[in-house]
């Protein structure tokens, strides 16, 4: 239970704040969602390269490579392009609300492609953190909710994330969360390559904000909060797993009430509330 406990606190604490240096990056220092997704995945994959001389990653079973193909195209590059287009107009914790309807789609697939149990008590987290969701939605401050393009952009990132935690469960439970999360950002920065001119230009208009915002989605977002979440989901039932997210969009919300100015109102408030009852629920009550 405590390395649960601490697996959970580092997804849930680096993943908030990510949502809030991405926005920030974007709408204040103005760098590119393509440049962004590349350099701090450029970065990732460096840290996973380091590794190299201390261990191998175990091989890969038959079909495993493809899985991961899949998860590191779809779950890395294009999440991160898809995250980055969403958040041009819309802001942190809108976008974080977004994003963490992934769980249910997740947990949904974990049932229906898994065989996962979802008991009752799951089902009953999932109904109070949508309705919070949705709450929080609804209750963001004036022009929060962005254009519908960036909306839709969203939107499929959170589909796109949920085919990551299915198409890397299996394979972490084999070989770890760490080398599962290698390879799929290794394939995911492949895939993210064409847009090398955007890093490009980041690094000779604005070098320090670049670098720096690289380090903390690269070291800590991508390599560090990846495997924790990784190695999470693979240590639970999938849909137990995935209501942790759901603690996501409200440390982002937060944050950016404090750091940004962007301010919930009542609905908002009575969002997160619902959306903390739901993960205490299905929480007591799993199996």
């Amino acid at each position: 239970m405590p390395r649960i406990l601490l697996l959970s606190c580092i997804v849930v604490g680096i993943w908030g704040s990510t949502w809030v240096v991405m926005r920030s990056a974007i709408a204040h220092h103005h760098l590119s969602p393509e440049g962004m997704a590349l350099g701090r995945h450029l970065v990732a994959s460096l840290v996973f390269l380091v590794a190299l001389a201390w261990r191998r990653p175990p091989p890969l079973a038959r079909g495993e490579f493809h899985r991961l193909a899949w998860a590191g195209a779809i779950g890395i590059g294009f999440y991160n392009l898809l995250t980055g287009w969403g958040q041009r107009s819309v802001d942190a914790g809108t976008a974080a609300v977004i994003i963490q309807t992934a769980p249910v789609t997740t947990a949904l697939g974990a049932w229906w492609l898994l065989g996962q149990r979802v008991g009752v008590g799951t089902w009953i987290g999932l109904v109070a953190a949508c309705l919070g969701i949705a709450l929080i939605g609804l209750g963001g401050s004036p022009g929060a909710g962005g254009t519908l393009p960036d909306l839709l952009c969203l939107v499929a990132a959170s589909l796109a994330f949920s085919g990551y935690n299915l198409w890397t469960t299996g394979v972490a439970g084999r070989i770890g969360g760490w080398w599962t999360t290698a390879w799929a950002v290794w394939i995911g920065t492949v895939v993210l390559l064409p847009w090398s001119g955007s890093v490009v230009h980041e690094l000779q208009e604005r070098p320090l904000i670049a670098l720096g915002v690289w380090t903390y989605l690269g070291v800590l977002a991508t390599a560090g909060a990846y495997a924790a979440w990784t190695v999470l989901a693979a240590s639970l039932p999938l849909a137990r797993a995935a209501i942790v997210l759901y603690l996501v969009p409200v440390l982002a919300l937060g944050l950016g009430w404090a750091l940004l100015g962007e301010a919930p109102g009542m609905l908002g408030l009575a969002g997160v509330a619902c959306i903390l009852g739901g993960v205490v629920i299905a929480r007591r009550t799993a199996a």
